[in-house]
């Protein structure tokens, strides 16, 4: 695949977090298919937004409006995007992809942390995720950030033809009423 040549953020410094709007849709959607070989379709994303998920973009800071002109890649200055969801006890990291011109700056370190943080407000005690087994950054990453692998879940990505296992992890949080009894 083909990506263009643009001026690119060089820090996290000059990216931002902020919640998934309607308006994003269309370059969260390129994103997705820029980082999956199955992707999630726009009306799975737009079935996330005003829902129980956490849904977040990191945009280039450089770009003041969502629907201000594109730093590249057709995606309006959308450089990644994270979904999560909480019930009970249980967060489940949902989604969570950086467009393939943006990675390695920290926007998908910095998702991460932002989803985890929302998580544990909910309060969970622990957060789930799948990742490709083949996907080695993002198994870097969150291991990096807490999560350590239980086990394998055999054929669960589609890749057009033929399938891929997933690796399972868990990231185990402190509830706040845990947390409450051991500051006393």
């Amino acid at each position: 695949m083909y990506y263009p040549v643009v001026e690119q953020p060089r820090a996290c410094s000059e990216f931002s977090l902020r919640p998934m709007s309607a308006a994003d849709l269309a370059a969260v959607t390129r994103i997705e298919k820029a980082s999956s070989p199955c992707p999630w379709n726009h009306n799975l994303f737009s079935g996330c937004l005003g829902s129980s998920y956490v849904c977040v973009v990191a945009a280039d800071a450089r770009s003041s409006h969502p629907d201000a002109p594109s730093a590249g890649a057709g995606t309006n200055g959308i450089m990644g995007f994270g979904i999560a969801s909480g019930a009970g006890v249980e967060g489940r990291i949902v989604n969570l992809a950086v467009h393939p011109q943006y990675r390695s700056l920290g926007c998908g370190r910095k998702m991460l942390e932002f989803l985890i943080e929302r998580l544990r407000e909910m309060p969970v005690e622990r957060i789930l995720l799948e990742v490709r087994a083949s996907n080695q950054e993002a198994i870097r990453l969150y291991k990096r950030s807490g999560f350590r692998r239980i086990g394998v879940c055999k054929d669960y990505y589609s890749l057009g033809e033929g399938r891929e296992n997933a690796v399972l992890m868990e990231r185990t949080l402190f509830a706040k009423i845990h947390r409450a009894r051991v500051e006393r």
